[in-house]
């Protein structure tokens, strides 16, 4: 009975009809390199060579081929189902490998053929696109793609989750310059589509930096896509400036000072951060108190037009934790 994939026992190591050497294990010839069902040259063992213009099928030489194979005549006659087999698909040797897209140069505009995706055509996360593959179904041959792919009509396989031109379906694209794909869907620039609508993950506290992250009560605010405990802050005691912009009152120059009331009458313990105005004519809430730091509500009134100087100054951007 023939061996599979190892053969004759040979103590050494010994040459086979096609010039190499075959690996000795244990006593055992071994050669996994062909494959013994099918190798006309070593067909059922690895030394065995069918008879000119016979085939070799499960693992022996024979005159024709089983069914539902065909026999195909070559340098070395193979068994093949053209009804299934993409390398000869409907006739013997028809590779269904020429039905590919070939990749052509690149024009200098971009040719996604050639690997380089046209201006904003291209895909804006996930896998972009691939070749598809030569299938055979039916004596036909077709093309297939792979995973979650989709092929398109210049018959490229488009990752319609995040491809810029092929978003969602193979013929809908995205703005150019302004959308990207996300999820399958075209959002502004800053946000991800999220459940079932765009939304900034820059700013969304449900959805900080990606869809789905909750920012915790330890940093409750979302900042350019992190979670934060630093708060933007333009509303001081119900009273809101759209500007951000806070004065001292009475001319203060302890700015320092003054963010920190502000922060502490709007709520929170302390200033971050924030820019410090000097000169112009500004709209801003303001305090009342002579050469001290507001304490009470009642001390802030607004907003109005203020003057500044260097004695005189105001912050905006403040920022609060």
């Amino acid at each position: 009975m023939a061996c599979v994939w190892a053969c004759a026992t040979a103590a050494v190591q010994t040459g086979g009809p096609d010039g190499g050497i075959d690996a000795t294990v244990d006593g055992m010839t071994s050669c996994p390199q062909f494959n013994l069902q099918t190798d006309p040259q070593h067909c059922g063992t690895c030394t065995t060579v069918c008879p000119s213009g016979e085939v070799c099928t499960q693992g022996a030489c024979k005159a024709t081929c089983d069914p539902p194979t065909v026999k195909c005549s070559g340098e070395a006659g193979i068994c093949a189902d053209i009804t299934s087999d993409p390398n000869n698909c409907g006739a013997c040797f028809n590779s269904c490998s020429s039905t590919i897209p070939d990749a052509g140069p690149d024009t200098g505009t971009g040719n996604p053929d050639s690997g380089v995706p046209p201006p904003d055509g291209g895909f804006d996360a996930g896998t972009g696109w691939s070749f598809p593959a030569g299938d055979c179904d039916a004596s036909k041959c077709s093309l297939v793609c792979g995973g979650a792919s989709a092929l398109c009509s210049d018959n490229l396989c488009w990752d319609l989750q995040n491809a810029h031109d092929h978003c969602g379906s193979c013929t809908t694209p995205c703005q150019a310059d302004v959308q990207w794909c996300t999820h399958g869907n075209c959002c502004s620039t800053g946000q991800e589509y999220c459940g079932s609508a765009c939304t900034s993950v820059l700013t969304d506290v449900n959805n900080c930096g990606s869809c789905g992250n909750v920012c915790p009560t330890s940093a409750p605010v979302c900042i350019n896509g992190g979670c934060s405990k630093q708060v933007a802050v333009n509303t001081v005691c119900g009273l809101t400036n759209t500007s951000g912009i806070l004065c001292s009152g009475n001319c203060s120059s302890n700015h320092a000072q003054y963010a920190d009331a502000y922060c502490k009458l709007a709520g929170y313990t302390q200033a971050v951060s924030y820019t410090v105005l000097t000169s112009g004519s500004v709209s801003c809430l303001y305090y009342n108190t002579q050469n001290t730091v507001p304490t009470m509500c009642s001390q802030i009134l607004g907003p109005t037009s203020y003057g500044l100087a260097s004695y005189c100054d105001a912050v905006q951007n403040l920022e609060c934790e």
